[in-house]
């Protein structure tokens, strides 16, 4: 790591001395954090705001990894600004990652591109001049506690983003499969990264960092139309009407061929007939309108002959534009003919 990246250093009673202090603060730190976790007392720094479109940039991401490659592990660069102690974090993009082994389906990542984050980065610069890189991702399903290999990753990080951000990037973990995930939860695990002395070697540790949910107006109307896509019922009001009543005509399609099925039964000998039941299908099919009489298809025939109406005077308009054209150039034909201009030239 760094020398000018942000360090913290445990609160040490000041009447001890120095050696006692530093062997205490290392025994609490190996005591209390298992791996690269901090001991549960230290408390985040900054307060966290993320944005939606992160969420569906990721997922869209894993998405596409998962269904075409097979990779379960996908990570990406978080693009972000700071102000204060809130981090909020906008937009993201993805990274090229390096697989060790042969085999990348359960592989863990080794390595990231740099070239590849360089010039991405130089990129979204470019179309986002206000945000800088604010720490990266990670999509697969892991325990609570930071891994091995995701503290490899973030030391490749923070040397890749010390030229753009002066902070410790943090780490955002989107755990797709999570059956814990409800409506008031999102399966989304964030955690700030700090330097701290263990054992008299700086040491990168990792702290649960809380989060709240940021929009925007574009951001709104964005997600509104995908949570509408995703549910079937369409993107519009009128889609969503069309779909209402394609479900009411098939609930009375099924009910109506079950009625004549019944009614078929009977009549065939299949079916004892029930006095109760016909009698309220009698009822019901008086309650029809009648498809018959003089007045039913004179009004029939007149909506039938506006609608052929309609489509006739379309086709004459038709028809007379294309006759209007045809006389424009015939007339200029014989206008290049008297003046002598052959037809080939303007």
């Amino acid at each position: 790591f760094k020398p000018n990246h942000i360090c913290k250093t445990m609160e040490v009673d000041a009447s001890t001395t120095s050696g006692t202090a530093a062997a205490s603060a290392s025994d609490s730190l190996s005591a209390g954090s298992p791996g690269h976790m901090a001991p549960q007392g230290v408390q985040p720094s900054v307060n966290a705001a993320l944005h939606p479109l992160v969420l569906l940039t990721i997922s869209d991401h894993w998405t596409r990894c998962r269904l075409q490659f097979g990779h379960n592990r996908v990570l990406g660069a978080l693009l972000g600004k700071q102000e204060g102690r809130l981090v909020e974090i906008c937009n993201c993009f993805e990274l090229a990652p390096y697989f060790s082994p042969a085999n990348p389906q359960t592989a863990d990542i080794d390595t990231i591109d740099a070239g590849f984050f360089q010039t991405r980065l130089a990129q979204y610069r470019e179309v986002y001049p206000s945000l800088t890189v604010v720490g990266w991702y990670y999509c697969c399903d892991l325990p609570e506690e930071v891994t091995d290999t995701e503290a490899a990753l973030h030391k490749q990080v923070c040397d890749l983003v010390m030229s753009d951000s002066p902070l410790m990037p943090v780490l955002l973990r989107l755990l797709p499969s999570s059956a814990a995930t409800t409506a008031e939860s999102l399966p989304v695990r964030l955690f700030e990264s700090v330097l701290e002395l263990v054992n008299g070697s700086p040491k990168c540790l990792f702290i649960p960092l809380p989060y709240s949910l940021a929009t925007e107006e574009a951001e709104r109307i964005g997600v509104d139309h995908v949570s509408r896509d995703m549910s079937g019922s369409g993107g519009t009001k009128v889609a969503e009407a069309l779909a209402v009543q394609r479900s009411a005509v098939r609930a009375l399609y099924s009910r109506l061929g079950l009625l004549l099925s019944y009614l078929r039964d009977v009549s065939a000998g299949r079916l004892p007939p029930c006095h109760a039941i016909l009698r309220d299908l009698r009822r019901l099919a008086d309650q029809l309108p009648v498809c018959g009489g003089e007045d039913f298809y004179r009004s029939f025939y007149r909506q039938c002959n506006d609608v052929q109406l309609t489509a006739l005077l379309g086709t004459l308009i038709q028809a007379t534009n294309t006759v209007h054209q045809l006389i424009g150039r015939t007339a200029l034909l014989q206008d290049r003919r008297r003046r002598g201009v052959p037809s080939g030239y303007n």
